[in-house]
């Protein structure tokens, strides 16, 4: 039980810290591409709403697009052209 609670902790300060990092003044992290950051580094939209601050909600809707457009992109990007 201790070692998974470590893990979380860990994979948690991992990904604040990768948002910490890459958001500047000068050009901060718009909060759809922290969202998406978060995900990738492989919270749940639970964990990634408490850091950003947004509803449950909010987040899965965000990752609902994302993913909607990568498939798009992906179908857009196979098709054959004449």
């Amino acid at each position: 039980m201790e070692t998974e609670t470590l893990k979380s902790i860990d994979k948690t300060l991992k990904a604040i810290l990768s948002i910490l990092v890459a958001d500047r003044p000068d050009n901060p992290l718009k909060l759809r591409e922290q969202v998406l950051r978060l995900h990738t580094l492989g919270l749940r939209p639970k964990e990634i709403s408490e850091i950003v601050g947004r509803s449950n909600t909010y987040v899965s809707k965000e990752l609902s697009q994302m993913r909607k457009l990568k498939k798009e992109r992906t179908s857009s990007d196979g098709k054959k052209k004449k």
